[in-house]
């Protein structure tokens, strides 16, 4: 049986989904820099959120409602220096408290030394139990001369939010 929402049918029974993405490229450390400007959320032709979608605030993202929400975090890396081996880190990060945020997913690509791109995905799966203190955010890392890549009419580097069930 397929789910009804906003006068449309979901066949995957989905309650609610969001997409979100870098628009402009940044440079990563490898110390680490969460992504806190330049988001926003998927307009490309086709898309469209199921049920509230996630708000955001200076990069910290908050939840419509409770329950089980499968977070994937796709982190798009280049070099102006092809030939450079280098590593990236995509890394979400969550917090219960709306105050102390670990590190909860990881994802981490070696770039080749004979390509100037590469991509890293990590997942989570997150228990939001109260939207006041269960928030999330993202980090980007990488080695010396690697940079995120953005887009506003493609989601490159880009945050994705499905609610699985209820909690």
């Amino acid at each position: 049986m397929a789910l009804i929402v906003g006068g449309s049918t979901n066949p995957f029974g989905i309650v609610e989904f969001d997409s979100w993405r870098k628009t402009s490229a940044m440079s990563a450390t490898s110390s680490g820099d969460f992504l806190t400007n330049n988001l926003e959320r998927c307009d490309s032709a086709g898309f469209d959120k199921i049920g509230t979608g996630m708000s955001e605030s200076s990069g910290v993202f908050t939840f419509p409602s409770t329950g089980y929400w499968l977070l994937t975090f796709n982190a798009s890396y280049y070099s102006n220096n092809q030939g450079d081996r280098q590593w990236g880190k995509s890394e979400i990060h969550t917090t219960v408290d709306d105050s102390t945020y670990v590190q909860a997913s990881q994802g981490i690509e070696n770039c080749s030394v004979n390509d100037d791109s590469c991509s890293c995905i990590t997942q989570f799966l997150f228990d939001v139990t109260n939207v006041s203190t269960h928030k999330v955010k993202f980090r980007v890392r990488s080695e010396d001369t690697w940079y995120v890549s953005g887009s506003t009419s493609i989601n490159d580097t880009h945050m994705d939010f499905a609610k699985l069930g209820a909690t």
